[in-house]
């Protein structure tokens, strides 16, 4: 876990916010493909993070990126 954490600190603004976008829509997957409702409900909330922390990641050069939520 701690060479994912060093990987993604070191990593470009850009790429930060790549990655984070895929954490979201791999979890917006997980949510669709859970049974659980409370797993579920655990994925989708694990979505918005990632979602927010991809928002500010991104480049602050007065775009926001846009995102494609299923």
């Amino acid at each position: 876990m701690s060479v994912h954490l060093r990987l993604l600190t070191a990593a470009p603004a850009a790429s930060r916010s790549g990655i984070f976008r895929l954490k979201a829509l791999f979890s917006e997957q997980r949510a669709r493909e859970s049974n659980d409702p409370r797993s579920r409900l655990d994925w989708e909330e694990l979505a918005i993070e990632w979602h927010a922390m991809a928002s500010l990641a991104a480049p602050t050069d007065g775009e926001i990126s846009k995102t494609e939520v299923a």
